[in-house]
């Protein structure tokens, strides 16, 4: 029995992880390897589902626009930072992602109007791809099967702490 979404209240409403609705890890076909939602209400996580799920229509126009773009063979490819990917006045969130050189989608959703400086989502998502790729390489991991491990899902915590 896997469960995609999992359900976890945030106890203290004035605490870091309050401003991050989710977080989200999906495979290259676009299928649910991860979505972890995180919020004190039970009707959030379906909102941060049509968040991420409206937010993966934007991926491969970004993705197909930063592969254009590609710096010399001199300088180091860049990241698979893609910023803002989906923006809703709506459910006042946002969606950042990143996609991974095997072409995995790193999605964090964010709610509220705060400003969230660029440079502090680059950490975010580096912390998340590191953690993501810790989880994949455990020998108990099948690949293309959903995250389901615990020390993933506290890092993930942590990765979300962090943002500011």
């Amino acid at each position: 029995r896997n469960r995609l979404v999992n359900y976890q209240p945030v106890r203290d409403s004035n605490s870091l992880m309050a401003s991050v609705a989710g977080a989200a890890v999906l495979g290259p076909d676009a299928s649910p390897w991860f979505l972890q939602a995180f919020t004190s209400n039970e009707d959030e996580p379906l909102r941060f589902q049509r968040a991420v799920h409206c937010a993966l229509d934007a991926v491969p126009p970004v993705q197909a626009l930063s592969s254009t773009a590609q710096p010399s063979s001199s300088t180091p490819p860049p990241t698979g930072y893609l910023g803002v990917i989906f923006a809703s006045a709506e459910d006042a969130c946002a969606v950042y992602g990143y996609v991974t050189a095997t072409s995995v989608t790193l999605m964090l959703a964010l709610e509220g109007d705060d400003d969230v400086r660029d440079a502090d989502m680059r950490a975010a998502f580096d912390r998340f791809h590191a953690a993501y790729s810790d989880a994949v390489a455990n020998p108990f991991h099948t690949l293309g099967q959903p995250i389901s491990s615990t020390k993933f899902v506290q890092r993930v915590k942590s990765v979300c702490r962090g943002v500011r």
